[in-house]
This record gives C-alpha cells, structure tokens and sequence, in this order.
C-alpha cells in the first residue's frame, strides 16, 4: 500500500448505511473495514457491496470489534436498530447469539499500515465505551483523524457516567471524538454521516459540503436523553 493512505472503519456496519455514503466515491477514502458480527447483516452486506468487495476496496469482519480477544452476546434481531450488547437491556424472550470480538489495537497494528489516516464511526450497540477506552491505550495515535461515536450505552440507565468517562480518557489521550448528537445532523443518514465527513475536507472529491449544526431543539433532546441515563433511568429497551 502507497502511503497516504485514507481508511474508513464502519464499527457496527448493520447493513452498509454507512459504507454506502464512504464508498460512493464523493470522498478519497482508499479502502473501507467494516465490523459487523450479525450473521443476517453480514449476508446483506456481502450481496450489497459485492463489486466493492471484489475491486479490494472493501474488507468485511463478521466479528465485533471490542477491547480484547473473545466473544460478546449480542442480544436482539437488530431490525430498526434493536440490537445490543448491553448485558440486560434487551428482554429475556430476543434472540441472543455468541459472536466472536477482536481487539481493536491487536486489529490496527496487524492489518493497518502506520502512515494510513484513520475516520472510525462507532455505532456498535454499547460496545463503543470499551472500544474508546482501549483506543485512549494506544502509544501513538496520531493518525486516528477524527472518531464519530454514537452512545448507545446511554439508552440504559447509569450508561451517561461511563459515556463520560470514556470521552475524558479518550481526549486526555488526544483522540479526536466527535459525538453523533452534534454533528449527525440532516434529513437522513446519507446527509447526516456526509456531514460528520465533512469536517475534514481533504477528503472531498471537488468542494465538500456545508458542515450543518445541529439545531438547539435537537440538542436539548439528546441532553435530556443523557440527564435521564445518569439519574438511572433507561431510554427504549427492546422486548
């Protein structure tokens, strides 16, 4: 591989959302990770994005990335988002599957060469705070460009405390994390993951998009939503 090199990893890929605005070639990413250990989505990526795959551009794990070697439960049919791996969150009568999970760093300094850029989305249904934490133990992060993270662990109750915890590890190190709740801001997910790219326009083919702010009725939303998690009140738990 060349150097300068710009790497997009999916961290909960559900069925390519996002892989489909990182490789619709309006930015300069060379190659694309994608992380997802349901075996239903994994199926539909792999039909989806089978030219990707074939062209060496995209590189499939059906695994879930995590703090260490092993497995994780994940709980929940993942259809409409409801999946987790938050222990107890999803209810005693959902689908729970053993999946197997690798170590994020063991990942980044087997397969991804050290001069490459990296842009991590986290979307992995609780599993992002161990992931950022593990990150913030890295000797080098210095070509981690920017980290966009969804909180799920925030849905449950107690989750807000860890959610802080993480991003106070994770920028002490010097990781640059950018919150969903900020920045994912559009009419739909293709708007909305453009947007969080947007904030590095050296990743634009031709003149990247006007970065959007997230309007103040929406942020109010999400810190009402993370006031109730550090009361100990749970967000929606599927059943």
């Amino acid at each position: 591989m060349s150097a300068g090199l710009n790497i997009f990893i999916d961290v909960g890929a559900h069925v390519g959302e996002s892989l489909a605005v990182a490789l619709d070639g309006s930015w300069r990413f060379d190659h694309a990770h994608s992380f997802e250990p349901d075996p239903d989505c994994i199926r539909e990526l792999e039909a989806r994005f089978a030219a990707h795959i074939a062209r060496g551009e995209l590189t499939l794990h059906a695994v879930a990335l995590g703090a260490s070697n092993g497995e994780v439960v994940l709980s929940g049919d993942n259809k409409g988002g409801a999946a987790s791996v938050l222990e107890d969150f999803i209810g005693d009568d959902a689908r729970k599957i053993h999946v197997p999970m690798v170590d994020v760093n063991a990942f980044i300094d087997r397969e991804i060469p050290a001069h490459a850029r990296l842009y991590i989305k986290m979307n992995c249904e609780g599993g992002e705070v161990a992931i950022l934490e593990r990150l913030a133990e890295r000797a080098d992060v210095s070509n981690i460009i920017s980290i966009m993270v969804d909180f799920d662990v925030v849905r449950k109750g107690g989750g807000y405390w860890r959610k802080r915890r993480a991003l106070k590890k994770a920028r002490a190190r010097g990781l640059p994390v950018v919150l969903a709740e900020t920045i994912m801001v559009g009419p739909d997910h293709l708007k909305r993951l453009a947007n969080w790219l947007a904030l590095s326009p050296e990743l634009a083919r031709g003149e990247p998009p006007r970065v959007l702010r997230q309007p103040l009725k929406r942020r109010l939303r999400y810190f009402i939503r993370d006031m109730r998690s550090a009361l100990g009140g749970s967000g929606r738990a599927y059943r």
